[in-house]
């Protein structure tokens, strides 16, 4: 842990344990040096959890690190490791991986092609950091999601402006175990949103046919998308047209024979 100074104003995490009825069962404070922030959480197989936000490290601005910690069943931290450089980095979800190790999705803005990239980071069982991989251009991308796939890989979604047709499209990313990229889409059209990178919160899980299903929002806009993904090797869903109330997507983008499938966009009143 880090001592907070009296003197600056913090955020800290917060932990709150609570049974099937919903009733607290403990609750825990984390407290960093400046703010820290958590985005989420999974219970690990010894029956502890793992969290992963950021830590600022910093008293004003925005320099952070990416935050990652272990506690035990109760609470009780094990554990705590930051990952970052002299920008913002931010974690925004995990996924334990079979060497029990964690895998993170992340935002950097310390490393890569420039702006904010993708980032991709791989630990050992007590968080010491394995490898990372960054993803995007210069324009700003994120992850902020990211699922273990059935051959070992990692399926990432998050939002990009460097690739696609416009501002925050939904961008998918699917890696080996190593991080490498065996597929990249992005899915949006060219008014999406302001590309701020901030309101998406897309979130990617592998289907039983082998594909994925990305689902968020669009930058700038009150609409949920979900859309799916076909396996590796497969042109996937192309998006053809879209109105006020649904996008037109087809599977198989290259194959005119496929139905075309709806899918209804909610609007968030």
């Amino acid at each position: 842990m880090w001592e907070t100074p009296v003197f600056y104003p913090a955020f800290n995490g917060w932990l709150i344990k609570i049974d099937a009825d919903g009733n607290v069962q403990w609750n825990k404070t984390i407290v960093t040096r400046y703010s820290g922030y958590l985005y989420s959480g999974i219970q690990t197989r010894d029956g502890g959890y793992a969290f992963v936000g950021l830590n600022r490290t910093v008293p004003v601005g925005m320099v952070a690190n990416v935050l990652l910690f272990k506690t035990d069943s109760s609470g009780s931290m094990q554990w705590n490791k930051t990952y970052g450089g002299p920008a913002t980095d931010v974690g925004f979800s995990l996924v334990q991986t079979p060497d029990s190790g964690y895998a993170v999705a992340a935002m950097t803005s310390s490393f890569g092609a420039g702006g904010r990239n993708g980032w991709l980071i791989k630990t050992d069982a007590n968080g010491n950091m394995q490898w990372n991989k960054t993803y995007g251009g210069a324009n700003n991308s994120r992850f902020s999601s990211i699922s273990l796939t059935n051959d070992g890989g990692f399926a990432l979604g998050g939002t990009t402006n460097s690739f696609g047709a416009g501002n925050g499209n939904m961008w998918f990313v699917k890696t080996d175990s190593y991080g490498n990229v065996q597929e990249s889409k992005s899915f949006g059209g060219s008014d999406d949103g302001s590309g701020s990178q901030q309101d998406e919160k897309n979130v990617v899980c592998q289907t039983a046919d082998g594909g994925y299903v990305l689902t968020g929002t669009t930058a700038g806009s009150a609409n949920i998308y979900l859309v799916k993904v076909g396996v590796e090797g497969e042109s996937g869903l192309a998006w053809t047209d879209s109105t006020a109330n649904t996008i037109t997507l087809y599977r198989g983008a290259n194959d005119v024979y496929w139905n075309y499938v709806r899918v209804r966009v909610w609007i968030i009143r």
